[in-house]
């Protein structure tokens, strides 16, 4: 797809400024705690995904002649937003499965805030050529859980607080964790080539 978008561009009468979106999985996972990842950092992609990402941003890097900008966002949510929903659900039955540990942190922003940053790096000079990684909220997994398990409290009706039913956690042993990703790499790599067309 980033190929054909390419392709496209390059085709019109004068060559449109390209913001590509990316995922901050193209440049890696932060150090620890207390050393988050800066656009200063070496790329290293987390994954099958975050090396799709990244190969398709060398693409437009390469592209000769293309004004580009590309932009990592984290996890985003909002409306209509499927991923978080399935949270959501999940917390409604008496038990739920965990496969992060709950002092692990993930960074979340707003589609509303991502939106506001596209458009303001598509519309400003001095964002061409370069490459932003979207901050947001850092948020840790047992904090994520416990604000879902809030907001389902008070969407119930006629609830009582003191008769309030946890979902109770069911964390998955890493061992387990570690093989399902290894299987599921293996299998996602037998179907992904990231070989890099040449179009530019």
């Amino acid at each position: 797809y980033t190929a054909r978008l390419l392709a496209g561009a390059r085709a019109q009468r004068q060559m449109p400024h390209v913001v590509f979106v990316s995922s901050l999985a193209a440049g890696g996972g932060a150090a620890g705690p207390t050393r988050p990842r800066t656009e200063a950092d070496a790329d290293a992609p987390v994954g099958v995904y975050g090396r799709s990402k990244h190969a398709a941003e060398q693409l437009v890097r390469q592209c000769e002649g293309m004004r580009w900008t590309i932009v990592r966002p984290p996890a985003v949510y909002g409306p209509r937003d499927r991923d978080f929903l399935a949270l959501f659900r999940q917390l409604r039955w008496p038990l739920h499965l965990r496969v992060t540990p709950g002092w692990h942190a993930l960074t979340l922003a707003h589609v509303d805030d991502v939106v506001s940053a596209l458009l303001t790096v598509a519309r400003h000079p001095a964002a061409v050529g370069r490459v932003y990684g979207l901050g947001g909220d850092d948020c840790r997994w047992d904090a994520l859980y416990e604000a879902v398990q809030q907001a389902l409290w008070a969407t119930a009706p006629g609830t009582p607080a003191g008769v309030r039913r946890r979902s109770r956690p069911v964390q998955v042993p890493d061992v387990l964790v570690t093989g399902a990703a290894h299987v599921g790499g293996l299998w996602a790599v037998s179907y992904t080539h990231l070989t890099l067309p040449t179009i530019c």
